[in-house]
């Protein structure tokens, strides 16, 4: 994680002048936690808004057993009934599956291996996103994204499972420009 976060925060320097928002999606809304924690820790400015898609507090550790560690075939079958995101047509093609199975398995150590180290919250307001349908996640475990900040949260909810981000893209994408459009005055 240290090394990932060296790296985006190398990447981001240079336009960390301006406004900015950050938005992850599932483990990616981990990484944006820490990433934000770091660029502070750092005396960097805070973005405007942090957005936490599909995850609960990074604070609330992953219930479920590791899984990166598994053989391919189980672990695909693990991944489908925990989060249900490789579509059956990338499932049928064993070639593409043998290219996206390394990264995929390296993404989900990251994610099971990862142990929260309390921080003093981030004084950036987070927006939290959420499916409907994913059965991993309550709303109590959205709502402790507020432990992680001094200033508001909002949760909003999507029609869709984990990736509801597929399905309701479009309704995503609006409220992230509403939400920036508030937060920015004049934009």
């Amino acid at each position: 994680m240290d090394e990932l976060l060296a790296g985006m925060a190398g990447g981001m320097k240079p336009f960390l002048g301006v406004p900015y928002a950050v938005f992850g999606h599932s483990l990616g809304a981990l990484i944006a936690y820490e990433l934000v924690a770091h660029l502070r820790d750092k005396g960097h400015p805070l973005p405007v808004r942090l957005f936490a898609s599909g995850a609960r507090g990074v604070q609330i550790p992953d219930p479920n057993p590791p899984i990166h560690h598994l053989a391919s075939d189980r672990f695909v079958e693990q991944m489908q009934i925990r989060y249900g995101g490789i579509p059956r047509e990338v499932l049928a093609e064993p070639d593409l599956m043998a290219i996206l199975l390394p990264p995929l398995q390296a993404d989900l150590e990251l994610f099971e291996t990862y142990t929260f180290v309390p921080k003093l919250p981030l004084a950036c307001p987070i927006s939290v996103f959420g499916g409907l349908d994913d059965h991993r996640l309550s709303q109590e475990e959205y709502q402790a994204w507020r432990e992680l900040t001094s200033a508001p949260i909002d949760v909003t909810m999507f029609e869709g499972g984990h990736f509801f981000i597929q399905q309701s893209g479009p309704e995503v994408a609006r409220a992230v420009a509403r939400i920036l459009g508030q937060s920015l005055p004049g934009s």
